[in-house]
Order: C-alpha cells, then structure tokens, then sequence
C-alpha cells in the first residue's frame, strides 16, 4: 500500500498555527507585502474565492478582511523537515515537494497509520493533512485530494475513480487536457479506454505509463533517493515596474545567477530555458528556446535569456521576470566549463555553502533588485 500526504494549504495554516490572530480568518501567503502575488491562501480565503496567482488587489477585491502575510519559507522549510521525519517512522518515505510526500507502509493498515500520521501532525504543529491511499504513487495521489481538508480516501477498485475527470489527475496539465477533450475524453474512463497508438501521439510514452497505473497495473517503488526534477525556475516582482535595458540586464543576471546555484547544487544542467515576463498591466508573454549544449552557468544562461527577451515587444513597463530552465541532466555526464572557469565556479560556490548566498556575487549585481525567492515546487530536503 502506498500512502500520499497532502499538507492543508501547508503555508496559511503555518502562519496560522504560529499566530492565533489569525486563526479561522481568511489568510493569504504573498509573495510580498505589497507588490506579490498570493502563493497559497487558506480554506476560509478560498471559500471568497481567493486564488494563487491572485494579485494582492485581487484578493482584497474578492475578500476586503482578508489578511496578507509576506511568505516566511525558513518556517515552512523548518516544519516541512521536522514532519517528514514523522513520515519516515511509518515506511519508506518520497518526499514529492515542500508539503507533499509518498511513503510505503508495506502490509501495515493504512487506516492506523493514516491515523497516527494525522495526530502526530496535529499534535506537534496544529495542522492537518490530507492522505490518500492506493496500490501506486499515482492512485494515491488522486486519493488525497478527494476529500479535502483533513481528509482520508482509500482507492480499492478503479469504479472508484472512473467518474473523476481527466483533467484533475497528476501529469494531465491543460495543453494535454484540451487535446484530449478534442477527442471526447474527459473521465479518467475515457483516458484508459484510448487505443495505445492514439494515446501515444498524444501524451508519447508517459500516457501509456499513466493509462496502466490509473488501472492499477503499474507499482513503481516509493523512491527515497531525490529524483530529477522537472525544471528549476526562479521569479522576481520588481520593487517597481521597469522599462530600462540596463534594469531588465540586471534583473535577468540576478535570475540567472540563482537559478544556476540550484542547478549545481543538485548536480544538474539543462538545455531548454524560458523566460516569463509579466507587465504592468498584467499582461504577460512567456517563451523557451532550446540549445545544443546543457549549461550551469549563469553567464551562459543569462546570455541565452537575453536572446530570447530581446525578441520580445517589450512595450510596456516590467512587473515581473522570470527564468526557467528545463531538458534537465545530470551534469556528471556532461562537460559544462573549462578546467579554469569551473575552479572558480567551484570556489564561488563553496563560499556560498559555508556564508550563505549573498556572501559572494558579481561585480554586475552590484545595484541588484531586493527580492526573496519563492520555494521551488521541485523542493527536497537537503541530504545530510
């Protein structure tokens, strides 16, 4: 049996739980105080419907009592470490993200430990989860959301998802969706019902993969190890709007420059990068180019960024940057600098390990923007 916990809108009930003035109330996480977007918001925000990406004047909008809290990540990191180690004492343990982890509990019953799990929580942090269980990482993960907040779903037989649309399970993002919606399919029924070779020129061979696990055909083994992430990403809402090349130049590197520490900090370069700018008024355009040769560089990745936004009709004011870069591989299998430039990338980077982040940068983010990056969705514990 494999389990997946859910924490509950895991950021509002932190702040939650560390102030009482703020419990039952409506609470929003932002990524600032005043210029952010909301990241999470809590049940009684959402019952307003208050949304994540929501501005924070189109949260007052929706729900004027609402309470903003600039996002505090070295809490949520803090109580992610200490609940996963609750996981741990049940069974083999994947952390997914920051709030969200599969474990196998092998023949023990779900039901005592889902319990235990929920007490422990509740105990020790005064939040709650959602668990879900299945005979697979991906039933599970569609169980857990099924009776939210504070819930427990336990899929035995696939009668018990076949309703359940297509559109709400792990992997099925929008593009995917609406190609599949053009063909009729919009229960997890339909999808498994799609002929192999149509559901290859779709989804490729990952839509083959997910048809069997949805029919409890497939048991990929709960992975402690952390696994490669999709992409590493990072975004920035200026202090105020931008229009100068020399601000956006400065902006970018500074993107770039984290973006990088986290690739090479779990060993990883990529080859496809995006950028994501969103305006003054909003609006936003976004696009990704892909390059012959992977890179953890941050020069290489800024020079690439660059390339890419100057191809945009930037005609209005910059609210927003932001750096994705995804086609992700483990950089031991590649050559990503020179014997000279990765002594020194080298060096940089053990400066930061030892002082933090800041202690060490380049010359050119000298002026650079004051900004606090949110936590990646691809987020792991560090190893000890």
């Amino acid at each position: 049996m494999i389990l997946h916990i859910d924490m509950d809108a895991f950021f509002a009930s932190v702040e939650q739980a560390s102030n009482p003035r703020l419990k039952n109330q409506p609470v929003a996480v932002a990524s600032s105080e005043k210029r952010g977007v909301i990241i999470t918001s809590s049940y009684e925000a959402r019952k307003y419907g208050v949304k994540t990406g929501f501005t924070i004047f189109e949260a007052q909008r929706v729900c004027p009592h609402i309470k903003i809290v600039p996002a505090n990540f070295e809490k949520y990191v803090s109580t992610s470490k200490k609940i996963i180690e609750i996981f741990k004492k049940q069974g083999i343990t994947e952390v997914f993200s920051i709030d969200e982890a599969f474990i196998d509990i092998g023949d023990k019953n779900p039901l005592i430990v889902s319990d235990q799990i929920k007490k422990d929580i509740k105990k020790n942090f005064s939040i709650t989860c959602s668990v879900g269980v299945g005979v697979n990482k991906d039933i599970a993960k569609l169980a857990s959301g099924i009776n939210k907040p504070d819930g427990f779903y336990w899929v035995k037989s696939f009668d018990q998802i076949k309703d359940i649309p297509i559109k709400e399970v792990c992997g099925i993002g929008k593009k995917i969706s609406g190609k599949l919606a053009l063909i009729s399919v919009k229960t997890i029924n339909d999808f498994v019902n799609i002929k192999n070779e149509v559901l290859r020129s779709i989804m490729g061979i990952g839509g083959i993969r997910l048809k069997m696990a949805l029919l409890g055909e497939l048991f990929e083994k709960v992975n402690p190890e952390s696994v490669i992430p999709k992409s590493v990403s990072n975004s920035m809402t200026l202090p105020q709007n931008i229009w100068k090349k020399e601000d956006i130049d400065i902006a970018l590197f500074q993107l770039s420059e984290k973006v990088a520490y986290r690739l090479r900090k779990q060993g990883l370069g990529g080859k496809r990068i995006g950028v994501y700018v969103r305006f003054g008024d909003f609006t936003s355009i976004s696009i990704d180019r892909r390059y012959y040769e992977y890179t953890s560089d941050e020069q290489e990745i800024f020079k690439r960024a660059k390339n890419i936004i100057n191809n945009l009709a930037l005609n209005k004011p910059i609210r927003l940057l932001g750096i994705s870069v995804t086609e992700l591989s483990p950089a031991v299998q590649i050559q990503i600098f020179n014997e000279n430039k990765k002594e020194r990338i080298e060096a940089i980077d053990r400066i930061r390990e030892r002082w933090g982040f800041s202690a060490i940068t380049w010359g050119v983010l000298a002026k650079r923007f004051k900004h606090k990056p949110p936590i990646s969705p691809a987020w792991r514990p560090e190893k000890p």
